[in-house]
C-alpha cells in the first residue's frame, strides 16, 4: 500500500480533477485584489460578490463595471455613475451635482460636495453636520460618504461601510 502515500494516489487525485474540470468553462475567478469573484455578465447579490472595480447592478442583480451608469439609472455609489455624476441617496439614481459649497446647512442637495466644507448630504436629500473624521468608520458602521470608510466605500442604499 505504499504506492498510495509514494504519488499514485495523489497523480490519480490530480488526474480526476482535469477529467471532471476539462471542457467546462469558468464563470468566475479569483480576484487578486481581495473583491469577490463573479465576473462581469453574472448574477450577485452584492457589490462584494463582484471582482474589484466592478459593483453589482441592484436592478439587473449582475456584475457591472465601475463608472458605466447614466443619469437616471439605478446606483449603489458615485463610482457607479459616469465621470462627473454622482449617485443620489435619495433615490438611487445616478445624478449630475450642483456647484461646490453652494447649498448651506439644511438645504436641499444631492451630493456632498454642494453642501458647505464640513457638511454632507444625508439620505433625505439635506445638508447636515459631517460627524464622522475620514477613514474612521470600519465595515459595516454608519458612513455619510467613502472618505468616512477605513474599508472599500460607504454604500449610499445602506449607509454602511462595505
Amino acid at each position: 500500500m505504499n504506492f498510495l502515500r509514494s504519488g499514485f494516489l495523489p497523480a490519480l487525485t490530480g488526474a480526476i480533477s482535469f477529467l471532471v474540470f476539462a471542457g467546462c468553462s469558468v464563470t468566475a475567478t479569483t480576484d487578486p485584489g481581495g473583491g469577490g469573484t463573479v465576473i462581469l455578465g453574472g448574477g450577485c447579490a452584492s457589490d462584494l460578490d463582484c471582482l474589484s472595480g466592478d459593483f453589482c447592478d441592484q436592478v439587473s442583480g449582475v456584475c457591472t463595471a465601475d463608472g458605466t451608469i447614466a443619469i437616471g439609472a439605478g446606483c449603489n455609489d458615485d463610482r457607479d455613475c459616469l465621470a462627473g455624476d454622482i449617485c443620489d441617496s435619495a433615490n438611487g439614481l445616478c445624478a449630475t451635482p450642483g456647484p461646490a459649497g453652494t447649498v448651506v446647512l439644511g438645504g436641499g442637495c444631492i451630493d456632498d460636495a454642494e453642501c458647505d466644507p464640513g457638511d454632507a448630504c444625508d439620505d433625505t436629500g439635506v445638508c447636515v453636520a459631517d460627524i464622522y473624521t475620514a477613514g474612521s468608520e470600519d465595515a459595516g458602521a454608519a458612513c455619510f460618504e467613502d472618505a468616512d470608510c477605513l474599508s472599500d466605500y460607504c454604500d449610499q442604499i445602506t449607509d454602511q461601510c462595505v
